[in-house]
């Protein structure tokens, strides 16, 4: 084994050290390394060269971790990148993944089935499975029942010496307890332990009859007597202290279609919380609390009831429920809404009737409102503060009293901003604060209000200081405060019998150190304005092109930030190697096709970062050259579409393999040369111009885009279809040489892309007649471009492009269908949604 190679990808340039330090949570650490292993003996490999360098390894899926469990200073080993597969088993019934697998797919994988996963934690579109087993992830409906510890089938996972464990063998418990007798010994000693205990056993029971992931998983020990069953549940909320999970089968929840919602509002806590136990008794698949910040903070959202403002100036303590029913037909929902009639109803104190809708899209906005509590915070939050987000579970029979306590505790601390929400359903309330990190007195203040919480949660109501979070390095310090003596005693014994080099995640869950939650805080330094509302969740990165090709959206925003720490620091050599690798990983490899926006909880789009950039750092000769190539586009476009069909020919001719070796060579003897590739193979396809029609005779006036005048083939066939279908198309003789701009754009030549748009709504007037005949464009992206990129035009023209009806081929395609007979054939199609049309 190669110590310093123990897996065949490994990164240990600083721009991407950098890059990947980050995660969602509140702290940082850069690591050595980061390792990204493709199967499991190159874990085992990591491990055993772990032991022999004394390095520490922290496992990481999607890094969308809230409590520190996924940084390290050590070697950090990249899950996300190779361990994707999901495989629904038995029909759905339950479902094969690995760690890679991000949470949101493995429920579309499901969805045929009518069935999903019982963890929903609001990341579930970004978090992947290895980090949801990890932090024993639940969510909204999820409750305690359906977490992941309780939907667990089988587990497949390596411990820290190397050995592999699968529990679905039938004879694997044998095995493990013939060559694992030191650790199978252990394992019952501790259970033995617990259940001589009578009053830590009455608080396991008792505490995880609600939702807790503080210290280890303890009520594995008390639901299961085999030391393998014991030791895989234990793996569950471990946050990979004691072993990496290859694989898992999860047992699956019917996807119950039929759904009734309903947000109430209330005058107080009291009224809002004491019929939360009636709801939970009629089966409520969801109850969400708001507090009146909370509220107040989406008072300006689209689809905000039109109540609420009212609300708001009535009662100063306004309180909210948003509450659904799940069923899986219209008459068992009609039968829960009765059960809520007549049970329920009698005792609620709502301010206005309760008004359940059974309307998708207006289920969907109640979601998004409430969903949208955290993003609006964090999008008003100052430049350069910290969005913090706390997790913690009070008994339901004291959660009002609990919220009026936390509330108190803003006002002592100061933090006029906090806002109060979560699961009420569990006693599960989240709140976040906002605040700079980056002085000692800014530690200080937040030191204040962690002791001050601690002392809430545990002493004063009995709760759990993390509910779904996990407990990470920001709890680690508080495990005996909220566990007792007794208990992390047997959770040291644990981890000292699994992981006795203690290298796997040290200082994650269990730590020495009193102060560790405030040590390595992260600080956001200001860079630039489009931006610096990044809370690094880490949402916009499923969605990114080029994120295992370069950087993501997020490690793209990370990295300016890093450089900015390093400038602070003096470190500027450091900085300028950074700018250096940033310009092809985060510039010039960025597509700039604004998806991160769409599930950013900010909304920002880092591919408008990255055209600023480019602007800033274009010289005076490349903005020459980008405005001669505007004025003269026709040429250009002429010259690579003969040199398409020139290449086209001799690859015919030649071959493809040929064709291929032959360029590459002559790229490698003549800089900059072009290599072909497999990709630009097709035919010479011209238009049948017989087929067009003049344009005061035209149904509608098709502009084909520059892509598809060089690339040729998809304008023939939208002729040829629109032909078939009856309806008549125009090509104007002046469309070669129009551009929409698009592609000066996204490299950072707004003039030019501005001066290309302009002229291109100029020649779309006279040929729409004055906006009268529609103009089919066939290419998505520049669709989008030229309808939605209003901003830089000059008034006239503005008016005139809003007049203009513009149809993009997909919704032209669309338009066809009712007037052709289709004749369908066998086979797969694959379709590409391109980025504008998922917009």
């Amino acid at each position: 084994m190669n110590l310093d190679r123990p897996c065949s990808d490994i990164l240990t340039e600083a721009w991407q050290r950098y890059a990947f330090a980050n995660d969602a949570g509140p702290y940082l650490l850069i690591p050595q390394a980061i390792l990204q292993p493709r199967d499991e003996q190159e874990v085992q490999a990591i491990l055993a060269a772990s032991k022999i360098k004394r390095i520490p390894v922290c496992f990481r899926a999607g890094g969308t971790s809230l409590s520190g469990q996924s940084v390290t200073d050590g070697w950090l080993v990249d899950i996300g990148r190779h361990w994707r597969s999901i495989e629904p088993v038995d029909a759905g019934q339950s479902v094969r993944v690995q760690p890679g697998a991000i949470g949101g797919l493995v429920n579309a994988h499901l969805k045929s089935f009518g069935r999903k996963i019982g963890p929903d934690p609001s990341s579930i579109n970004s978090a992947m499975i290895g980090g949801m087993l990890s932090n024993n992830s639940s969510g909204m409906c999820c409750g305690v029942v359906h977490n992941a510890y309780h939907t667990l089938e089988s587990i497949r996972f390596i411990l820290p010496d190397g050995s592999l464990w699968d529990t679905s063998r039938a004879d694997e418990a044998s095995r493990f307890r013939t060559e694992k007798p030191h650790l199978c010994t252990e394992l019952t000693a501790i259970r033995q332990a617990i259940l001589d205990d009578p009053e830590l056993l009455d608080k396991i029971r008792l505490k995880y009859q609600q939702k807790n992931t503080v210290g280890y998983s303890l009520n594995a020990f008390v639901d299961y007597q085999e030391p393998l069953d014991i030791l895989s549940h234990l793996l569950i909320g471990a946050e990979g202290t004691l072993a990496f999970i290859s694989q898992a089968v999860l047992k699956t929840l019917p996807d119950l279609p039929e759904k009734a919602t309903a947000l109430g509002f209330f005058a107080d806590a009291h009224s809002a919380c004491d019929i939360i136990p009636e709801l939970i008794g009629i089966q409520a698949d969801a109850v969400e609390f708001m507090d009146r910040a909370s509220l107040e903070s989406i008072r300006n959202l689209e689809g905000t009831p039109a109540e609420l403002p009212l609300r708001l100036s009535e009662h100063e303590k306004l309180m909210g429920l948003l509450f659904e029913f799940q069923a899986a037909d219209k008459d068992a929902l009609a039968h829960k809404l009765e059960n809520f009639r007549t049970r329920c109803q009698p005792h609620l104190k709502p301010l206005s009737p309760i008004a359940f809708t059974q309307n998708k899209k207006e289920q969907a906005n109640l979601w998004k409102l409430r969903k949208g509590m955290y993003p609006a915070v964090a999008a008003m939050r100052a430049r350069g503060e910290a969005a913090i987000l706390e997790d913690i579970t009070f008994p339901l029979p004291r959660l009002a009293d609990a919220i009026l306590a936390l509330q108190e505790m803003f006002r002592k601390h100061q933090y006029a901003n906090g806002i109060i929400f979560g699961h009420a359903k569990d006693g599960n309330l989240h709140f976040v604060i906002s605040q700079p990190m980056a002085s000692p007195q800014d530690t200080d203040k937040y030191a204040r209000l962690i002791d001050d919480m601690v002392d809430l949660v545990v002493h004063r109501f009995d709760g759990a200081l993390k509910a779904e979070h996990g407990t990470g390095r920001n709890m680690a310090p508080f495990v005996q405060t909220e566990w007792g003596t007794h208990a992390v005693e047997l959770m040291r014994r644990l981890k000292n019998a699994v992981d006795p080099d203690g290298l796997l995640n040290p200082d994650v869950i269990l730590t020495t150190k009193p102060k560790l939650h405030l040590e390595n805080i992260k600080d956001l330094p200001i860079v630039e304005d489009v931006v610096d509302k990044c809370v690094e969740c880490g949402a916009c990165e499923p969605r990114c092109p080029s994120r295992d090709f370069t950087l993501s959206p997020r490690q793209r925003i990370v990295l300016r930030r890093a450089r900015q720490r390093l400038i602070a620091q003096g470190r500027t050599e450091l900085a300028k190697q950074l700018d250096i690798d940033y310009e092809f990983a985060g510039k010039q490899s960025c597509a700039t096709d604004g998806l991160c926006a769409l599930d950013c909880p900010v909304a920002i789009n880092t591919g408008d970062l990255i055209k600023q950039l480019r602007k800033e750092t274009n010289t005076p000769g490349s903005k020459k050259i980008a405005s001669q190539l505007a004025s003269s586009f026709g040429l250009a476009e002429r010259a690579v579409g003969a040199s398409l069909m020139l290449g086209r020919t001799a690859s015919s001719i030649m071959g493809a393999k040929a064709m291929q070796g032959l360029t590459k060579g002559l790229s490698s003897v003549f800089s900059g040369f072009p290599q072909w590739h497999q990709g630009l193979e097709g035919q010479n396809e011209s238009i049948d111009k017989s087929l067009l029609s003049k344009l005061d005779e035209c149904d509608l006036v098709y502009w084909p885009t520059c892509m598809s005048r060089m690339m040729h083939g998809t304008s023939a066939a939208l002729v040829c279809v629109a032909d078939r279908a009856g309806v008549a198309l125009h090509i104007p003789k002046d469309a070669i040489g129009r551009c929409c701009g698009q592609a000066f754009s996204s490299k950072g030549f707004p003039d030019s892309a501005l001066a290309k748009q302009s002229e291109l709504i100029d020649a779309m007037w006279l040929w729409s007649d004055r906006g009268a005949r529609p103009i089919v464009m066939d290419l998505g992206s520049c669709t989008a471009f030229i309808t939605q990129g209003l901003a830089d035009l000059d008034p006239v023209r503005r008016e005139q492009l809003q007049k203009i009806k513009i149809l993009d081929s997909s919704v032209f395609a669309e338009s066809l269908l009712p007037k052709l007979t289709l004749k369908r054939r066998k086979g797969i199609v694959a379709i590409h949604s391109v980025c504008s049309n998922q917009k």
